[in-house]
């Protein structure tokens, strides 16, 4: 049965591609709390990445058509180095 009213936060990831295994750890955690806390609270937090979150476009600076894409409209950012 779906959860009504539910809250949902967009989360951007930022990171290099040699740090692929921290952010597991990351989505990981994420998927954990949504499991758990979130379910409790009615929110759910979703991950945005580049890799999965992005689309094949032109007509402008590769970073900017990632700022129109999806990293705009996330409500927080963790960036891992």
């Amino acid at each position: 049965m779906p959860r009504k009213g539910i809250t949902i936060y967009e989360l951007l990831i930022s990171c290099p591609g040699d740090v692929l295994d921290y952010f597991d750890v990351l989505k990981e955690s994420v998927e954990n709390f949504n499991r758990v806390l979130g379910a409790l609270n009615n929110i759910e937090v979703v991950i945005k990445h580049w890799s999965t979150d992005s689309y094949p476009e032109s007509g402008d600076k590769p970073q900017e058509l990632l700022n129109k894409q999806f990293v705009r409209d996330c409500d927080a950012a963790v960036v891992i180095f």
